[in-house]
This record gives structure tokens, C-alpha cells and sequence, in this order.
């Protein structure tokens, strides 16, 4: 399509004709008085692209509506009138809705507030011809692009010799520059990726044919999202209305009081005077700026997640953890929602988006992902998700088990949300990095939060007796710290001991996380030392990879992962083996003491209440491999005897595991819940 250009004799016909009324135009369009053109000529070269109108008898935008083949005529609505419609008897209207001055602004501070150079040099760049490349797209474009905007953003556009539409079409669009402060180029290339052709202008395309297919200009890439879960609304129609309140403000910068008031400032101090390329984007809330924009899609898609009802019991849990048993976060919630109806429980996974494994919980108690819904965000914005999201449900007490964005929420955000809530900070031991030195968050993170905590829950007393000592602590804080032994379930059967026969090999079972703490590169060299016996394992790695092959070996088998521990082929195991580096009191090692089987393990941290001297063949040295073997031979050698002192740590664990700790702290919250009220939360 290759539009002719305006002439002389299309200027004689302008000014020649009623229609045009040049005092009227300049008295609308103020921003002529400070170009180079007089008002026909500006009108033919401009005014007409950008849709205004030629007098007050004659409505461009009525006319282009009912002949919409006038948009894309050059010279504008009225010369297409004269040119074309006149003889086909098209009808035009006066104009009703324009707000026309009663008389023309005395200099430029009242109708344009930024310097009046740049306002006639931006005038007349916008009179510069257009390349016959260039000016069919230069016609579509030509009434939505922003000259002021454009030329404000990218001050260079000056000084290339180029008309702002063409720079824009030529040069600006491959830089992802953006013809209008409603419109996004770069956006738009993702939003239409399967539509738009190699070569084809993006806003080009989005005028003649995304807008009319629904794909949206607007800046803001969570429009669509907030649009339709905070609002309710279509995207176009908050678009839509995005564009006219953008507008508006733009007016009233430029032209109106608000304008007025920036440039006063500006004498006063030049420095404000640097701010007007950014009041030429304005940005409004609650889309003005990509952080926000995330943050609140965010916050829609957990309030969704978590049914729009607030609750009374948060328990933030870093990941769904391997394996069916409850740990911590299960028994606490199964305590929580019998004591207080499952609805008043939400479990939250802050760290990863790994799978839910069904059946740990009550199918009524809420779980929601926060990796999930911040997906692509930056972390900041999801620890300001976790704050904002968890104020919103109004809980009663919040429990941060394991969860290291709970803690770094915590360290910025503890003040307020202690205000409204009981903090309870799960710990169960540090760790050992690679270079030997104890790092985790008993270590980082409890002098930080300490104050501010109600209680510290930890699930051993050697870890209470550590942190007392570490961080000197008076005995007056002794009982903010609160052991919670983890409850064995009375329900597990002993496991039937596997029959003695000569031909029968003996079997050894372990299962654990695939990971650097449970000390994997022992069993090679313990089953090394024991080849008659055939040792099997269970288990995963969680995060990274593992390599299968250092533990090749004849008389290693590696089972897989289980649902549950039950699964396991408990009738075929002699013996037990539990290795770790550190520890606090591991729930497996529970599990396993419930059936009846000897176990020989790791004495670190927490396990040594758990692996009782005379009860369990415990190892004080953990890099001794001849004490596991003993250990191991030992239990092999006298099977009867050693079954028999598995069967009495049960019972002595049943003694000691009679949740009382859990009930005390569970029963604590009698009461509040109706404090608090049940309302839901928006």
C-alpha cells in the first residue's frame, strides 16, 4: 500500500473550505502555537494523522467512524471529506464533545509546562517528511503514537534527522522502544509470538490486527492475570480503562494545574525538572511496575489456592517431604485440626514446587505452594508474598518448620508479624559443610529471631542443651525453648523375625535421603568387610544428583524409593543400619524401632535418644567402619537375644513418645481462635 502525500493544492482546499477553521484549531491544540507550521499546514501534516479535529462543525472522530477508510487517508478525516466523501454525499457532525478554551493560553507555562524549546523542536521533527518506506505504516500508527512520549523517553530521536513515526518504525521497534505509554513493544512480541511475522512491526500489527483478536498492548505482563482474579474484569476492559485514566494524567501534567505545580517546583530546585521523562510514563497502581504486578498475581493465585478463608494454625514447610510418615508438620497438623477442625489448618511449601504426596494430611487441611504462584519472581518479592499473604490470613500462630524463606521473611519482616501472630520456629540441628564447619539454621538464624519468637520448638533435648550453651542464654529463657518429642505410632506391628536357615543369606536393610549427610560412602566399605550378607537400600536423592555406582557391589541391592515404610519386606530384615554425619532425632529411626528390629547407628546429634545403650548397638565414632561390622556381626550372631532388646527399646520409646508436649502446646490455643474471629480474608 503506497499512500500518496499531501500537496499544495490539498492546502489550498483546506484553507479554501468552512470546515477548517485555523483560530479554532489553534485555540484547541495549543501545542501548534509553538511549532514552525501555520495551522493548515500543521493540520495536514499532524493534526489530521493524529485524528483531531479541523473546526468546531466538523467531528473527525464521528466521520472516521462512520467511513473508517478515512483513518488511512493522508491530510486527515476533513481532506478525505472534500476529496472523496463529498461527492458520495457522506454526512459529518458538528463537534459536542470537545472541550474547546475560551481563549488562547497567554505563553507556554499554561499550556505546556516542560521547556518550550524541546516542545517546537518535537513540533517540528513531527513535520519532517516520512520515507515512501514507511508511510503506509506511518499512516496506521500515526494517531496512536505519542510524538512527546517518544521523543521525551529517547531525547536522541532529535537529532537523527528522522520524523519520531519513522525512527519509531524504522529503528525504535527493533530496540524494543515504545510508541505510546500504553503501549509495549517488547510485550506485545511475547503476547503475539504465533501471529506476528518476521519483519512486521509490532504496533503496526496490533492495531490493524491484535486488538481486534484480543491480544493486549498494555504494558504490564500480569494485566490479564490481576484483571480477571482482583478484579473480576476482563483484561481489554482494564486496558481500556488503563488508557483513560493514563490520559487524564498526562493532561493534567502537561496542560493543567498539576503540570503548573511540578514546573514551579522545577525553579525552585532543577533537580525536579529531571523527572519528567518519567511523569510521561506514568505509572498507576496496581500496575506500575513489574514487582507489584508479581507480587499481586501471586498473592490471587494462594488466596484462591487457600479458598479466600483465612486461617487459624500456618505451618510453612520448606518442601513436601520423601516418604508417607508424618514428621513434624504431620503430627502438628493432625493435633491442630482434631483439636480445632481441620479448616483452621494451611500448610504452605515457601522453598520448592516438588509434588504433593496425597494422603499425609486430612484431606480438608489447606496446602498451598508459594514456589508455585511466585514462579519467574525474584525472591525478595517472595518473601513479600509470604509476609503479605500470611498478615492477610490472620492466624492465630504460624510455625516455620525447616523453611529458610520463613526465616529470611522473619529477619526483615519479624516486628510486625509478632505483633499479630505467635511465631514458632521449628529447629532439628545444624549441619556440617564441606569444609568441616557447622552451618544450618539453629546457627544462622536464632540469634536473630530469638526475641521475637514466642517459643523455639526443637525435637531433641541435646539441641536444647546446645543452644542454651551457644548463645548463653539465661535460665529464665530456658523455657522458651520447647523439646517436642516426635510421637512413635503405637499402632506398628513387631515385624515377624526372618527365618535361620543355612542357605538363607542374611539381609540388612538402610533407607535414607541420597544426600552427603547420610554417609552413603560407608556401606560400600562395611559391605565390603561383610560379603556374606546382602544389604539392601531404599531411598532418593533430593536435591541434585546422585551417582548409583558408588555403591556397585555384589552384595548391594538399591531398591527404589517407597510410599510408605510399611511397603517394606520387614519379614526379610535381620538388622538395621543408620548411618548420618549430623542429625536431630530422625523420624525413620522411630519408625524402625516400632518393629521389633535391632538397629545400629549413627550416635550425632539427636539419634542417641533414640539408640539406647543396651536397647541398640549405637557407633560413638562414625568414621568407624569395624564398629559398624561388630555391631552388625554381633546382631547377626545372637538374633534371638538381639530381637528381644529391640522389643524393649519399643516399649521404652512408647514410655517416653506419649505426645505430651504436643497436646500442652496444641491445647494452649484453646480460647483464642474465638478472639480472633472467623472471617474470611480478601
Amino acid at each position: 500500500m503506497n499512500l500518496p502525500a499531501t500537496t499544495s493544492t490539498d492546502l489550498s482546499r483546506l484553507k479554501n473550505s468552512n470546515l477548517f477553521d485555523a483560530e479554532w484549531y489553534v485555540t484547541a491544540y495549543t501545542d501548534v502555537l509553538h511549532g514552525h507550521l501555520e495551522a493548515a499546514d500543521h493540520y495536514l501534516k499532524i493534526g489530521g494523522r493524529l485524528g483531531r479535529h479541523p473546526s468546531s462543525q466538523f467531528d473527525a472522530k464521528a466521520y472516521e467512524k462512520a467511513y473508517p477508510e478515512a483513518m488511512l487517508f493522508p491530510g486527515g478525516a476533513l481532506l478525505h471529506y472534500l476529496k472523496v466523501g463529498q461527492e458520495k454525499n457522506h454526512h459529518f457532525s458538528p463537534v459536542t464533545s470537545f472541550a474547546v478554551p475560551t481563549q488562547v493560553p497567554m505563553l507556554h507555562r499554561e499550556s505546556w509546562h516542560m521547556d518550550a524549546h524541546l516542545r517546537a523542536r518535537i513540533a517540528d521533527s513531527m513535520a519532517l517528511e516520512i520515507g515512501p518506506k514507511y508511510e503506509a505504516s506511518a499512516a496506521i500508527i500515526a494517531r496512536a503514537f505519542d510524538p512527546e512520549f517518544y521523543v521525551i523517553r529517547h531525547p536522541e530521536v532529535l537529532y537523527s534527522g528522522l520524523n519520531p513515526i519513522q525512527h519509531y518504525l524504522q529503528i525504535g521497534a527493533g530496540k524494543n522502544f515504545n510508541p505510546s505509554p500504553h503501549f509495549s513493544t517488547k510485550m506485545y512480541k511475547t503476547r503475539a509470538h504465533d501471529l506476528l511475522k518476521s519483519g512486521t512491526n509490532p504496533f503496526v500489527h496490533w492495531l490493524q490486527v491484535g486488538l481486534h483478536n484480543g491480544r493486549l498492548g498494555d504494558p504490564n505482563h500480569k494485566l490479564p492475570l490481576i484483571a480477571k482474579q482482583l478484579l473480576g474484569l476482563k483484561a481489554p476492559e482494564v486496558a481500556h480503562e488503563m488508557v483513560e485514566r493514563r490520559t487524564d494524567l498526562l493532561n493534567r501534567l502537561k496542560y493543567g494545574k498539576l503540570g503548573e505545580m511540578v514546573a514551579g517546583a522545577t525553579e525552585l530546585d532543577p533537580l525536579i525538572g529531571a523527572s519528567w521523562p518519567e511523569a510521561f510514563a506514568p505509572k498507576m497502581p496496581p500496575f506500575h511496575t513489574p514487582r507489584t504486578s508479581d507480587k499481586l498475581d501471586a498473592l490471587c493465585a494462594l488466596r484462591d489456592a487457600a479458598g479466600y478463608q483465612r486461617a487459624q494454625f500456618v505451618l510453612a514447610v520448606n518442601r513436601p517431604r520423601w516418604g508417607c510418615g508424618l514428621k513434624e508438620e504431620g503430627y502438628l497438623a493432625k493435633f491442630l485440626s482434631e483439636a480445632y477442625g481441620p479448616e483452621s489448618v494451611l500448610i504452605i511449601y515457601t522453598d520448592t514446587n516438588d509434588e504433593i504426596t496425597p494422603g499425609r494430611f486430612d484431606p480438608a487441611i489447606r496446602q498451598v505452594s508459594l514456589k508455585t504462584a511466585t514462579k519467574g519472581s525474584a525472591e525478595d518479592v517472595a518473601i513479600d508474598v509470604l509476609q503479605t499473604f500470611l498478615r492477610s490470613l490472620r492466624p492465630i500462630a504460624f510455625f516455620n518448620i525447616n523453611s529458610r524463606l520463613s526465616w529470611v521473611c522473619q529477619v526483615t519482616y519479624q516486628a510486625v508479624m509478632s505483633r499479630e501472630m505467635k511465631i514458632y520456629n521449628y529447629l532439628f540441628c545444624n549441619e556440617k559443610s564441606v569444609l568441616g564447619t557447622w552451618v544450618g539454621y539453629p546457627v544462622k538464624y536464632v540469634y536473630r529471631c530469638f526475641d521475637w519468637c514466642e517459643e523455639l520448638l526443637v525435637d531433641s533435648h541435646f539441641l536444647k542443651a546446645e543452644l542454651i550453651e551457644r548463645f548463653a542464654l539465661p535460665e529464665a529463657m530456658h523455657a522458651r525453648i520447647r523439646v517436642i518429642s516426635a510421637p512413635v505410632d503405637y499402632s506398628v506391628a513387631l515385624a515377624p523375625a526372618p527365618p535361620l536357615k543355612p542357605t538363607r543369606p542374611r539381609q540388612v536393610f538402610w533407607s535414607g535421603r541420597f544426600a552427603r549427610q547420610k554417609r552413603l560412602d560407608l556401606l560400600p566399605q562395611i559391605a565390603m568387610r561383610m560379603p556374606d550378607v546382602i544389604f539392601r537400600v531404599w531411598g532418593k536423592a533430593i536435591l541434585g544428583k546422585f551417582d548409583d555406582s558408588t555403591l556397585a557391589r555384589h552384595n548391594i541391592v538399591l531398591e527404589g524409593s517407597y510410599e510408605t515404610f510399611s511397603d517394606l519386606p520387614l519379614e526379610e530384615c535381620d538388622a538395621w543400619l543408620y548411618t548420618s554425619e549430623w542429625d536431630g532425632v530422625p523420624h525413620l529411626l522411630l519408625e524402625v524401632c516400632m518393629t521389633g528390629i535391632p538397629i545400629v547407628g549413627s550416635v550425632v546429634g539427636g539419634t542417641s535418644e533414640v539408640l539406647k545403650d543396651d536397647l541398640s548397638w549405637p557407633v560413638e565414632d562414625i568414621d568407624d567402619v569395624d564398629a559398624y561390622v561388630a555391631a552388625l556381626r554381633d546382631i547377626l550372631g545372637r538374633s534371638t537375644e538381639a530381637r528381644a532388646c529391640a522389643t524393649r527399646l519399643r516399649e521404652q520409646m512408647m514410655k517416653e513418645r506419649d505426645n505430651f508436649e504436643l497436646t500442652t502446646l496444641v491445647g494452649s490455643f484453646a480460647g483464642l481462635e474465638k478472639e480472633n474471629g472467623d472471617e474470611t480474608h480478601g
